[in-house]
């Protein structure tokens, strides 16, 4: 996508799987504007005042090319930050640090209560940027609910968070300025396997998460063993002991998918799934 024009000031939702790319061909346009009452380009307020959520996914379109991708899916993203709900993908989460280390980027989120975030893959690279877009949206975020759809293929094991710390990758996430999720109530993760970066990214969420009442934990079914279970969950607790002081009320659920009857995010449709599906 190099040019979409949406005139639509009453639009709620906005759905966008695809390669969002930043065109220059002779002049620069933006891949997404919104024309607003009276057709005219104003700010994202008055564009679309009604939006309530968004899903932006450039998952199964290639990595980052700074040739076509600069400025691109952050550029759509600061077109639909001010709504309530938004699904993110980790390839998006890539175009956003690579611009925020060129630039002084600023992604304004004053209305967010739900975050999804749609993760490709689990490398040393996706922590940093997993947690960079938390620092990124600032210690004045109004998140209720974090979902967090982790690879559905095995890319470390639980074994290996203890070997981790030997490496380097089980050190926990330093900001360069710290912050706090002081209305998150609720961390859901799909596909959990106790994983090394799996609990490095816990152990950065659940301490800055002073009101969290309600942690979930899913497991691929595969691995949905009631033994499993056992492990994963003592796992979890000697990684968050420390974290746990300050939520030792919050409910901690290990599942499969099939016991899952917690609460589901408000995009529950993966067009990347689909577009795997058919190929």
């Amino acid at each position: 996508m190099r040019d979409l024009q949406v005139a639509a000031p009453a639009i709620e939702s906005f759905a966008f799987h695809g390669d969002i790319l930043y065109s220059r061909d002779g002049y620069e346009t933006e891949p997404v504007v919104f024309i607003g009452n009276g057709n005219s380009r104003t700010t994202w307020d008055a564009d679309t005042p009604e939006l309530r959520d968004a899903y932006l996914s450039h998952l199964g379109f290639g990595g980052y090319d700074n040739q076509i991708h600069d400025f691109a899916y952050s550029c759509a993203l600061l077109k639909v930050a001010h709504a309530r709900i938004l699904t993110l993908c980790s390839k998006g989460l890539l175009h956003i640090d690579v611009e925020r280390n060129c630039l002084e980027l600023d992604v304004d989120t004053p209305n967010l209560e739900e975050l999804q975030l749609l993760m490709d893959s689990m490398g040393d690279d996706d922590v940093t940027n997993f947690s960079g877009f938390f620092e990124l949206i600032g210690p004045t975020t109004l998140l209720e609910r974090l979902f967090v759809r982790l690879p559905a293929a095995c890319q470390d094991t639980a074994e290996d968070a203890r070997s981790g710390a030997a490496t380097g990758e089980d050190e926990d996430i330093v900001l360069d300025e710290e912050i706090s999720l002081d209305r998150l109530t609720f961390i859901k993760m799909v596909n959990f396997r106790g994983a090394t970066r799996e609990l490095r990214l816990l152990r950065f969420l659940l301490p800055r998460a002073p009101v969290l009442e309600e942690l979930v934990l899913v497991t691929p079914e595969e691995e949905g063993t009631p033994g499993n279970h056992d492990r994963l969950l003592k796992v979890v607790q000697e990684h968050v002991s420390e974290a746990r002081k300050a939520w030792r009320d919050a409910h901690v659920t290990v599942c499969r998918p099939r016991e899952d009857d917690s609460r589901s995010p408000a995009h529950t449709k993966y067009y990347h799934d689909d577009q795997a599906h058919s190929s």
